[in-house]
């Protein structure tokens, strides 16, 4: 950070510290096999301009793959999980102590607005003709829907994942209980933002023996700053 800060403006530096204040791995979107690129770029946008920190992606059939254009750049400032199988994504969430609320519109799923509010959410949404496969249905610890007062049956996904994006955290942060991101999560993410926003961040860095700082994808773990780095 002290050799990409300079070459950053002092507005972009406080636009990104105001940015990261606000980003919350409080609640977080499982998107299972979404095969539309129009679709996954749409959440993708809404779910960075909500202020979530990290995006998991179960890929079974259909390689999730984001229009560039509609996301507008939104994964770049983003942590994306990517899993092979929903039990392997049930089974990381849980570890960490999710609660996992699959969306669904048959069984009287409670509505959105009744999902609670204490712990930590993880969304489930499924594929955009077949919905949730029934290993996410089954072992999900609740199911909820986003209520439709017209004759259409179901919502766009984006549209159904910004509506309940917004639901709970709205109701989270108006009870006071948004937990931002860890000191080291934010460390890492303020240099990674840093490095994604020079271009000439490899060359710089190259020249003082660091690594380039990223937000990792792909069954990586979380970032951890070593004594160099740091």
């Amino acid at each position: 950070m002290a050799a990409l800060s300079p070459l950053v403006t002092p507005e972009r530096l406080a636009r990104m510290d105001a940015v990261l204040a606000r980003r919350t791995r409080d609640v977080v979107v499982v998107l299972e096999d979404i095969a539309n690129e129009h679709n996954a770029a749409a959440v993708l946008r809404s779910a960075e301009a909500f202020g979530f920190f990290e995006l998991h992606i179960v890929e079974l059939s259909a390689r999730f793959h984001a229009s560039t254009h509609v996301a507008s750049g939104a994964e770049k400032w983003m942590h994306l999980v990517r899993h092979t199988s929903t039990a392997a994504a049930y089974e990381e969430l849980r570890g960490r102590g999710y609660q996992i609320w699959a969306s669904v519109l048959e069984d009287e799923p409670l509505p959105v607005h009744q999902v609670p509010i204490e712990g930590k959410v993880a969304l489930v949404f499924g594929n955009e003709h077949r919905g949730l496969s029934e290993l996410a249905i089954a072992q999900a610890d609740a199911h909820f829907t986003v209520p439709m007062l017209g004759f259409v049956e179901s919502f766009n996904i984006s549209v159904a994942v910004a509506t309940a994006c917004y639901d709970l955290l709205s109701r989270r942060r108006i009870a006071g209980r948004p937990v931002g991101l860890d000191p080291s999560d934010q460390l890492c993410t303020r240099a990674a933002w840093l490095a994604s926003s020079v271009r000439s961040s490899r060359e710089v860095l190259a020249r003082m023996e660091l690594p380039v700082p990223e937000l990792r994808q792909a069954f990586a773990p979380p970032m951890v700053l070593t004594e160099k780095t740091a």
